[in-house]
């Protein structure tokens, strides 16, 4: 049986006022998820006609792979710190290689 990857788009607009600490405590937990066993590739991107809009890819290897990495604590600080710093509630769309 073949295990199917997870590929997650996340979009989420980040008031003006607070891009600079944003972007500091991603490219932070970006390191941190990049060591992460089941992580095939996670790109923190911006959306150069929006640069308060953050676009974040990953691939992770499996359904556990990505359980296991919403588990992890940077993680959710990363999402706790983000409260009150974005305007609206970040899309989340989950993707499906062909």
């Amino acid at each position: 049986m073949e295990t199917k990857k997870v590929i997650t788009n996340v979009t989420m607009v980040v008031r003006a006022e607070f891009i600079d600490q944003v972007l500091l405590l991603a490219k932070s937990t970006r390191e941190q998820i990049l060591q992460e066993e089941g992580c095939e590739t996670f790109i923190l991107n911006r959306k150069i006609q929006e640069p308060n809009t953050l676009v974040l890819l990953a691939i992770y290897t499996s359904e556990q792979a990505y359980s296991w990495h919403n588990q992890q604590t940077y993680v959710k600080v990363f999402f706790a710190f983000l409260k009150d710093k974005l305007e609206g509630t970040p899309l989340v769309e989950f993707l499906q290689e062909l």
